[in-house]
């Protein structure tokens, strides 16, 4: 399979919920996302982001402390067709989510315990946190009823401390010691690339310009699922995209082509923005919330 490997930068958890919210929109029944991340990296927090992109009260979302697993349904209302039109699956999946929390089971645990052969999700969108430590089948993919499922990765881990701050004139650092650590995530994305390469789909368009445009087009052939859940096994938090700082110094345009120009005009300000910069093609981080925004809002219309 290709995928598409996108970044995002979360400051605070709202941020987060939007990428989630990006994200479900593009899920459908037989889909789902494995989330990856250390204890408090925000897995819920995109859970109930992602529960708003399916058209679902993300309020119900909840991490499954006792409960392993929860399935939470849409609306009669969501469910049923907007009067004067016929009813767009792209906008409005209104499929019922699956949520998995598997932190407290281990690989020798039966996979029948969960209930996924109840749960269906062939029928449904499906989320796991801590994917990797789901019970797997011999051959080390994941269990039976979630073999056939269309899997996104997300991967959450911190945000890489900025350089250290210049010294003052006295010799001191200009932080103190009781400098609050950087609640700043760094979020990367594995994407089946068809998901993403549908023109026509507006929500794929939003998923790539809220991320600044895909990283890397393509992965090795070799790299599936079962890939991520071994090399995440202790290290819940590794990132699948190669640390080289090399790798990210031109990003992509949002579709996914390389561009000539230093500079590219911010999409909601106008201002000219360097590709090398974290926030590009965005002047800020309050223009990327923006433009996301405006894509959840449906404040965008797509040309006849």
């Amino acid at each position: 399979m290709r995928w598409h490997t996108l970044e995002f930068r979360s400051a605070h958890e709202a941020d987060t919920h939007a990428l989630g919210a990006a994200l479900g929109q593009l899920l459908h029944a037989g889909s789902g996302v494995l989330i990856f991340g250390g204890l408090g990296a925000g897995k819920t927090c995109l859970v109930r982001g992602v529960a708003q992109g399916l058209g679902l009260d993300p309020a119900q979302v909840h991490s499954p402390t006792f409960a392993l697993l929860h399935r939470y349904q849409p609306s009669p209302s969501a469910i049923a067709p907007a009067p004067g039109g016929p009813h767009d699956q792209r906008t409005h999946p209104c499929v019922p989510l699956i949520h998995i929390d598997a932190y407290r089971l281990g690989h020798a645990d039966d996979p029948d315990s969960l209930g996924l052969d109840a749960a269906q999700p062939d029928l449904a969108a499906t989320a796991i946190e801590w994917p990797e430590r789901l019970p797997r089948q011999p051959d080390g993919t994941l269990p039976r009823d979630l073999a056939a499922v269309a899997w996104a990765g997300v991967w959450i881990s911190p945000e890489p401390e900025p350089p250290p701050a210049p010294q003052t004139p006295a010799g001191t650092s200009r932080h103190t010691p009781h400098d609050a650590p950087s609640s700043r995530r760094l979020v990367t994305l594995r994407v089946p690339a068809a998901w993403l390469d549908d023109t026509a789909n507006p929500h794929a368009t939003a998923l790539r310009r809220a991320c600044g445009g895909i990283v890397a087009p393509t992965a090795p052939d070799l790299d599936e699922p079962q890939d991520w859940l071994a090399r995440s096994r202790g290290t819940p938090s590794a990132s699948p995209v190669p640390s080289d700082p090399s790798s990210h110094a031109a990003p992509p345009s949002a579709d996914g082509a390389a561009d000539t120009p230093a500079h590219t005009p911010c999409p909601v300000t106008g201002r000219p923005v360097l590709r090398t910069s974290p926030s590009w093609p965005f002047a800020d981080e309050r223009a990327r919330m923006a433009d996301l925004h405006r894509w959840l809002t449906e404040r965008y219309r797509i040309p006849d």
